[in-house]
Parts: C-alpha cells; sequence; structure tokens
C-alpha cells in the first residue's frame, strides 16, 4: 500500500532522517471527562505485524511541489494483511501510520497560509 501526500514546500519539509519519519503509533483523547484513562496510543496495523514489513516513508522533490511517502509492504504475497477494524471507533477504520513534517524557519507565516495537504 502506498499513500502519496503533496504539500506546500513554501512552509512545509517532509521529517526525514529520524525514528520517527514514519511513526507507527498515534494517540487519542476520549472526550469524556467520567472516563479515569481517557488518553490512549493507536499502533499501527502494518508496521512488522499481520505479515508487513516495517513503514517506510520517503519525500519526493519536484519542481512545483512535494511528495511524502507512506509505504506499507507486505513480507510476502500469500501474507493475508489485515482487515480494517471498525469495532468500537464508530466507522473511523484503522490507523496505518504518520508522516511527520517541520514548518520552514524563516517564513512568514499568517493565517491564511495553508498547509496544502492532498
Amino acid at each position: 500500500m502506498t499513500i502519496p501526500v503533496t504539500f506546500n514546500r513554501e512552509f512545509l519539509t517532509a521529517r526525514e532522517g529520524d525514528a520517527n519519519f514514519p511513526s507507527s503509533i498515534t494517540d487519542a483523547v476520549i472526550n469524556n471527562a467520567d472516563v479515569p484513562e481517557p488518553y490512549y496510543k493507536i499502533p499501527s496495523a502494518t508496521h512488522n505485524t499481520n505479515g508487513y514489513r516495517g513503514l517506510i516513508a520517503t519525500a519526493l522533490i519536484g519542481l512545483n511541489e512535494q511528495v511524502a511517502v507512506l509505504n506499507a509492504t507486505l513480507e510476502n504475497a500469500s501474507s493475508p494483511g489485515f482487515y480494517p477494524s471498525d469495532e468500537g471507533q464508530e466507522g473511523r477504520g484503522s490507523f496505518v501510520g504518520m508522516l511527520r513534517f517541520n514548518i520552514r524557519r524563516g517564513v512568514n507565516i499568517t493565517d491564511a497560509s495553508l498547509a496544502g495537504f492532498a
């Protein structure tokens, strides 16, 4: 599975060269003040599990745009992979992985500046 994401290179650069690119874990907070532990982690279902290799991310730099690409690759073609979950998540599916970006220094960012994700 390959997930390309274009972004505005005027304001952002793809984060590369560290263990957090790509990230195989994200987090969330349950919107309920009565829950004793509202913070929880969500692991990727495609990072070194369910027959997948570790997630890989790359950044492709073009003349007019940049594209960050997240790749989840099966170990072999006969691997069953996984089925997206909808259990207890109100139809939100499964977390695959997270691409990270840095905000460029020295750029005048205003409330009208857009990341340009597509």
